[in-house]
């Protein structure tokens, strides 16, 4: 009996032994993303426009190549924009810098009176702090010293002349700004608080462009004339909506279009962005814009994807017949896309269980491709046998993917 029982034992704790084995090998150490493209790969690819301005096209045949049927034609864009430059925050400061010791600087409140109206002999130091439902005004003196200017639920900050610098600092950030001039809202947000808002005023006809950090100033003309003749078309859409929790027309980030003011101006070739933004100028008063049966388009733009352009239905159901899929041989050149022409990804399974809110995963499968062979669903699996679908949008997000062209090798 006892050597029955030992021997029961000893069968026991080999059967336990490899069914823990077994167990281990099936769970993954790491799983490894191998992908391309950068961005949702919807409407006009920006390696693709580069591209095709090397290969000598200009901007309208590039526009008119990644929005098929469209026209680039002029419109009137004599239109103010507000854009936001300070979200979600609660204390800004301004530095104010003139180069004409003419040029007059004014604070106004939201009684329309001037508070500070006075000639800018050098600069001045300004902030402007959240004190529950109003915002206060201070001068800083160069010791910082703060003299208060009032409070009030809305500033109107302005200059005379463009010779006239404001640097804004927010949250470590600092934008350049030359055009225009400064709103600052108190704004009350759906949970019941207020925050701080800053909006530059400014013209969309130049001003705005003149300050998109979209593509680099070195790019070739063709391909930085395509963006800002995209980029005037998605800001004219928007022109006349006020988004009540900014007070503004356009974020200036990821948002909407990110916006970095007077800051592209300076940076190295400046001023030769600033001939192709001129360049895409019919008039004084008119710009062009790339249209559909005589409207403006909805207008999709993204780095790079992964040898295809993708539909707007098979990405968000937006059925355009000029969001369509077009071939980007460019954005999968490794000269001309480093980095994201082919790029790989290595995250430990832990790693992606803890994002995915999942006790741990043991696999991961595509589940469906568009027409461009891009993922459009993800199932990921647990050892326990759950089962999380998630659409690419939310996987991509939670696991740090650049784009939704990739395929998945488990590492054990």
């Amino acid at each position: 009996m006892k050597k029955l029982l030992l021997s029961l034992l000893f069968i026991f704790s080999i059967l336990f032994s490899t069914t823990t084995s077994i167990a281990s090998s099936t769970t993954p150490n790491s799983f490894t993303f191998n992908g391309s493209g950068f961005g949702h790969g919807v409407g006009l690819s920006q390696i693709g426009a580069k591209g095709m301005a090397l290969a000598g096209k200009n901007a309208t045949e590039i526009l008119q190549y990644f929005f098929p049927g469209t026209e680039v034609v002029p419109i009137d864009d004599t239109a103010i924009l507000k854009v936001n430059v300070a979200h979600l925050t609660s204390s800004v400061d301004f530095n104010i810098s003139a180069k004409n010791p003419n040029d007059i600087f004014s604070v106004i409140d939201a009684n329309n009176l001037a508070v500070d109206n006075s000639l800018l002999s050098n600069q001045k130091s300004l902030n402007a702090t959240l004190v529950q439902n109003q915002i206060q005004i201070y001068t800083v003196s160069t010791n910082g010293t703060k003299s208060s200017l009032g409070t009030s639920s809305y500033w109107k900050i302005s200059w005379s002349n463009e010779t006239t610098n404001v640097s804004l600092k927010n949250s470590g950030i600092i934008t350049l700004l030359k055009y225009g001039f400064l709103e600052l809202y108190s704004v009350l947000d759906k949970s019941g608080d207020y925050h701080l808002e800053v909006v530059n005023d400014i013209s969309l006809h130049d001003q705005y462009l003149l300050g998109l950090g979209e593509v680099s100033n070195g790019w070739p003309p063709a391909a930085i004339q395509a963006q800002i003749i995209a980029s005037r078309t998605y800001a004219y859409k928007r022109k006349d909506f006020i988004k009540p929790e900014c007070q503004c027309n356009l974020y200036g980030n990821k948002f909407d279009q990110v916006f970095v003011g007077y800051n592209k101006e300076l940076m190295l070739w400046g001023a030769r962005y600033r001939q192709d933004v001129i360049a895409t100028d019919s008039s004084p008063s008119q710009g062009l814009v790339i249209e559909y049966k005589n409207q403006p388009i909805d207008i999709y733009y993204f780095s790079s994807d992964g040898g295809i352009t993708q539909a707007g239905k098979d990405v968000w159901g937006l059925d355009r017949p000029y969001l369509t899929n077009v071939s980007d041989p460019y954005s999968v050149n490794d000269q001309l896309n480093p980095g994201y022409a082919h790029w790989h990804r290595t995250y430990q399974t832990s790693q992606i269980a803890a994002w995915l809110g999942m006790k741990d995963v043991v696999r991961i499968d595509p589940i469906g491709k568009s027409a461009a062979g891009a993922n459009q669903k993800i199932a990921v699996y647990g050892s326990d046998g759950t089962k999380k679908l998630l659409s690419i949008s939310a996987f991509k997000t939670s696991v740090l993917l650049p784009s939704s062209w990739f395929s998945i090798q488990p590492n054990y």
